[in-house]
């Protein structure tokens, strides 16, 4: 039996090592065929030294939380808790007997608020706390970073910056 179980072991490896040495010359090879622009920056007059990829995904446009709100808690409050709501303009809400808060929107999409984050603002947070909730997205936040970066980097020429505007 052991030297059955060892002869299926050599003939394996020896499938591996064949295998190798058939297709380990063309890996190097496949490797160094692919796409090292993008083609909208093929398409510019000047070369891009330096790109930058981030999420722009729909879960980018939740508003970022208040430094206070614990989202391991579950919050009683009139929003369900696992739903996600979605605010289509800037500006002041009004609900649980007059408390407001200002809920803002993304960029070009609605901003989207967790229920649970919902009702610890209207249900759980002081007054003081809704008055300095955060006013930006994920994406804001990231836009920012990311234009700072290259407005502070020298020589850097981004591919979102020769193409002249943000894809969100």
């Amino acid at each position: 039996m052991e030297r059955f179980r060892r002869m299926r072991l050599d003939a394996g490896m020896l499938l591996c090592g064949a295998a190798l040495l058939m297709f380990g010359g063309a890996v190097p090879h496949a490797l160094g065929q692919a796409c090292q622009t993008p083609l909208f920056v093929q398409e510019g007059s000047v070369e891009a030294n330096v790109m930058i990829l981030f999420d722009n995904s729909g879960s980018m446009n939740h508003a970022i939380h208040h430094p206070d709100y614990d989202p391991n808690t579950v919050y009683a409050g009139g929003y369900n808790s696992s739903s996600n709501y979605y605010v289509s303009k800037d500006g002041y809400v009004v609900k649980n007997g007059g408390r407001k808060a200002y809920l803002v929107k993304s960029y070009n999409q609605s901003g989207r608020y967790e229920g649970n984050y919902l009702n610890w603002i209207f249900w759980h947070a002081t007054e003081e706390q809704r008055d300095t909730l955060p006013r930006v997205t994920r994406i804001m936040v990231a836009h920012e970073v990311v234009s700072d970066i290259i407005a502070n980097s020298e020589g850097v020429r981004s591919a979102m910056e020769l193409w002249g505007r943000w894809v969100l």
